[in-house]
């Protein structure tokens, strides 16, 4: 061709941006509740008990690559208008402050990107990354408790009553007396000491006693039938003998 020959070049009306998905993120990625989501490494393999973003790839009309012109999870300035984007560079930013993993379990997050392109008819282009707060539990027979992100078999109110006691005790402050209903007909249990305080008490007998739900001390109201004219099958009165907690109704200790 002659040297002033007219060069041909196609141009598209507007910039590309594209998701970039791995084996567990694509369009939507299941989060575990209280696991951090950022962009993967270089030689990070995403995992779906830890997910990492791979984040996208822009192109400007021309077909130039302008990755590094992407902002993320920006203002409604930077995200509608294209101002106020300082700061929200992908590349320098990362997914930092746009995704909140504490959320509760069934929570949905969007992660909004934007890249513009202003020397296009359209010069503005979005894509959308959906997170989904999911329970952490990989076994789905565990109970999920959200007040401290854990999992187990045991009832969550059991699980805190345990930890309240634990902590007080690890911390020295002292725990205010405890009041427990005592099923007087189950004999299955023994207090260990007649000097009992709340530490021996949580680690003797509730945690084999609330934590199965079916043990000899309940910590909440409990509702008991009897057949009219027939009386109780044992005293409801406090328990007088620490050794022995059957025949009786009720538990007090001191912290």
């Amino acid at each position: 061709l002659p040297s002033d020959a007219p060069v041909s070049v196609t141009s598209a009306k507007s910039p590309t941006l594209t998701l970039l998905v791995n084996n567990v993120v694509q369009g939507t990625v299941s989060l575990p509740r209280g696991r951090e989501y950022h962009l993967c490494a270089s030689n990070e393999v995403a995992t779906a008990a830890a997910p990492c973003d791979p984040g996208v790839t822009a192109t400007n009309r021309l077909g130039v690559n302008i990755t590094d012109q992407v902002y993320v999870c920006p203002p409604d300035a930077c995200f509608l208008k294209g101002t106020s984007c300082a700061g929200h560079e992908l590349q320098k930013k990362g997914l930092r402050g746009c995704v909140d993993s504490n959320l509760t379990v069934g929570s949905f997050i969007k992660i909004n990107f934007v890249v513009y392109d202003k020397f296009a008819e359209q010069p503005r282009a979005t894509a959308t990354r959906y997170i989904a707060i999911t329970s952490p539990c990989s076994n789905h027979v565990d109970i999920y408790c959200s007040a401290d992100n854990s999992c187990g078999s045991d009832p969550c109110d059991a699980r805190a009553l345990l930890r309240t006691f634990t902590n007080s005790t690890t911390s020295g402050v002292r725990q205010s007396p405890l009041l427990l209903l005592v099923d007087g007909g189950n004999s299955s249990v023994k207090a260990p000491a007649a000097s009992l305080t709340v530490a021996t008490l949580t680690a003797s007998i509730i945690a084999s006693s609330l934590l199965n739900g079916s043990g000899l001390l309940y910590d909440k109201q409990q509702q008991l039938t009897l057949p009219y004219g027939r009386p109780a099958p044992y005293s409801l009165l406090p328990c007088s003998d620490l050794h022995n907690l059957t025949g009786c109704g009720a538990l007090a200790v001191d912290a």
